[in-house]
């Protein structure tokens, strides 16, 4: 089999049409292949990559934390869940997941506050250490990858 780019056609003074990626050669005879199938791919494949690591089969007990950040650049209040991994499995709420905000107000709720009011609330009632002087709210939970549930409700049912 053999590619033959596109850049190496025009190199040999070729003129390839603009949507022309690359040509294979192999025992079916040539095949030209388009920028809109290598996009098509490109995609494909990084969805199923996605797919893979977004799916998960089991729950598994997670940690959610938020924190207060004092520096100039995305300080503030924070908020993460991340698994017995730590730091190699973070997700940091805010700007990985929002889907999860809505679960977690309903799952701890503190009447009806905005999200930023919230984390600030949570850390002051599972406060379990401090940060920049300020509390750091630590709560365990089950997650499956999209959803989550508190640690108790296991539990119960048994």
């Amino acid at each position: 089999m053999s590619i033959i780019m596109r850049s190496a056609l025009e190199f040999h003074g070729h003129n390839p049409a603009p949507e022309l990626a690359y040509v294979v050669i192999d025992h079916h005879g040539r095949h030209v292949v388009t920028w809109a199938e290598v996009l098509q791919a490109r995609r494909e494949r990084q969805r199923n990559i996605l797919d893979r690591k977004r799916a998960c089969t089991q729950w598994r007990a997670c940690k959610i934390w938020v924190a207060y950040f004092g520096q100039n650049l995305m300080g503030g209040w924070h908020a993460f869940l991340e698994d017995w991994r730590g730091d190699a499995y973070r997700i940091w709420i805010d700007r990985d997941r929002p889907s999860l905000k809505a679960q977690l107000m309903t799952m701890f709720p503190f009447a009806d506050q905005p999200w930023e009011e919230w984390k600030v609330k949570f850390a002051d009632a599972f406060r379990r250490r401090t940060q920049s002087k300020r509390p750091v709210g630590v709560a365990y939970v089950w997650f499956d990858g999209s959803e989550i549930r508190p640690l108790e409700s296991d539990s119960k049912k048994g």
